[in-house]
């Protein structure tokens, strides 16, 4: 009951702050107040919205499962704990680093001791194609839950749930322009989580591989190519690979090398600029070189001007 009461407080002021910043941006000049003065008057600033999620993160900490006979939590407990961490998901707070961090730490003990990891996973998809401001703060937050908590498959089961996600979007016919912003939020954190966990998400990239056959979304592809140009660039390089990794590697190799000719030209340029990096890294194995030349020195005459430019940028990353 505590639990309940102390949530539905947190949830409350919430819906309360949510109204009166609408209110404040609605009145404009007209009805301005001073921070301190909507502050005084809703009575939950950021920093108590952070003391709470402490509370939680504190609370969560105590054997609350012997409340429970047998000693297993109800699903509708743990929902109602991680709540309010979803709802900071949602707000602009959660750029602030340390209400991510506790939000995360609590997610992170609902994982580990209460069997919410395919909830948390579907809600944390959901929130990122609906918020963009929270794209970062998740992949930092998937990054926490890898090295904090040994969730070592968290990061390729997201990319998993990211698919399924967005075929079900596909399926359901949502809006263009709801669906291209989805996939642009989703593209965004897979590059990114890859930057940060090269090694866990090399294996997950087949997940969403299929969608580069796809002309629906040409940002979902430039990301898919981009999460190979990372693992390229990091963990699929030099002589020392295994002949899996090494037929990963020249999987990879050959949708970047067909995708140079892809129908978007936003696609074309992106990727002759990943065979510059690659080329600049000395990723490109030189039985590839030539092959490689010959199709940017055909992108001279490409109809898009920042393709052609990006061709020559190319061709002097070779020289």
């Amino acid at each position: 009951m505590v639990m309940y009461l102390f949530t539905q407080v947190m949830k409350t002021k919430d819906t309360k702050l949510a109204a009166d910043n609408s209110t404040k941006l609605t009145l404009g000049k007209k009805g301005k107040k001073t921070s301190d003065d909507n502050e005084e008057f809703c009575g939950w600033t950021e920093s108590d919205k952070q003391a709470a999620l402490v509370t939680l993160h504190l609370i969560l900490q105590q054997p609350l499962s012997r409340l429970w006979d047998p000693p297993l939590a109800e699903d509708n407990f743990v929902s109602m704990v991680a709540e309010p961490c979803y709802k900071a998901l949602e707000e602009q707070i959660i750029k602030n680093k340390a209400v991510r961090e506790t939000v995360f730490q609590v997610l992170g003990v609902l994982i580990k001791k209460y069997n919410h990891g395919t909830s948390c996973l579907i809600k944390l998809v959901q929130v990122l194609q609906m918020f963009e401001h929270a794209v970062l703060p998740i992949c930092a937050g998937v990054v926490q839950l890898h090295k904090a908590f040994g969730l070592g498959t968290f990061g390729p089961q997201m990319v998993r749930e990211i698919a399924e996600a967005l075929a079900s979007s596909e399926e359901e016919n949502v809006g263009a322009g709801t669906e291209q912003g989805a996939a642009r939020n989703c593209g965004t954190f897979l590059v990114e989580l890859t930057k940060e966990l090269p090694k866990e998400m090399t294996g997950a990239i087949a997940t969403i591989q299929p969608y580069l056959e796809s002309d629906e979304s040409y940002t979902l592809r430039i990301s898919v190519l981009g999460m190979m140009c990372e693992v390229l660039s990091v963990e699929l390089r030099g002589e020392g690979l295994s002949d899996e990794q090494r037929a990963q590697r020249d999987d990879f190799l050959d949708e970047l090398y067909e995708h140079m000719h892809d129908l978007s030209a936003y696609v074309r340029h992106k990727v002759l600029q990943f065979w510059s990096r690659l080329q600049r890294e000395n990723c490109v194995p030189v039985s590839r070189q030539r092959v490689v030349l010959e199709r940017a020195i055909g992108r001279l005459r490409d109809k898009a001007a920042l393709v052609r430019k990006a061709a020559i940028q190319l061709l002097k990353a070779s020289i």
